[in-house]
């Protein structure tokens, strides 16, 4: 579970390293308990433009630090020109200092969600099966590990569902398609396969 200080150590290191990134948050919203998510766009540490909700990067900025944030995630990207930002932008300088978890008293999210989601992660393993499947059931939960950035602990159900009409023994390059197509839907295309490659390089 991230929080806060993580959001904030990660945003330091892309200022501290010059690096261009955009760097996803995911959290989980008090009215529906759904899982939501919103981005910084950095060009070489110094500047940056916030992707949240489509709010303005000052009142971003006010709300992030009450959010109940479960996930960061640093994706690189070359040199972007932050010009046109409809939301504005801001230098990292000052995302830093708003941000600073000195600053606030971060409510300790609920377990019970974690613990729901790491046991339903555990349920398709069986270690009774024949030693033959154990590739296909890890390439299984890697893939739930990696949607869970994007979809929280709705991410094993989908999985589930893929499994069931394209069973990940018999049909495993098509099994990996059908759940890149569900982070296509949230990074795009080009993300998703960086994403999924270490999975597809594995199968190979």
């Amino acid at each position: 579970m991230a929080d806060l200080n993580e959001l904030h150590k990660a945003l330091e290191a892309i200022k501290q390293g010059s690096k261009s990134a955009k760097l996803y948050f995911y959290f989980t919203s008090k009215d529906d308990n759904q899982m939501h998510s919103g981005f910084f766009s950095i060009n070489q540490g110094e500047s940056c433009a916030i992707h949240y909700q489509d709010k303005s990067t000052s009142d971003a900025l006010a709300e992030i630090p009450q959010l109940r944030i479960t996930k960061v995630m640093s994706l690189p990207a070359t040199q972007m020109d932050l010009s046109n930002e409809a939301s504005g932008t801001c230098s990292m300088d000052e995302v830093l200092d708003r941000l600073n978890p000195d600053n606030f008293v971060v409510a300790t999210p609920e377990p019970e969600p974690v613990a729901q989601a790491a046991s339903h992660e555990v349920e398709p393993v069986a270690p009774v099966k024949p030693h033959v499947f154990y590739s296909h059931v890890a390439m299984q939960q890697d893939v739930t590990q990696l949607l869970e950035t994007l979809y929280g602990s709705s991410a094993a159900k989908k999985v589930e569902e893929i499994a069931f009409t394209s069973p990940p023994h018999q049909y495993p390059v098509e099994f990996l398609d059908k759940c890149k197509q569900h982070a296509s839907m949230m990074l795009g295309p080009k993300k998703a396969d960086e994403l999924f490659k270490p999975v597809y390089d594995r199968l190979a």
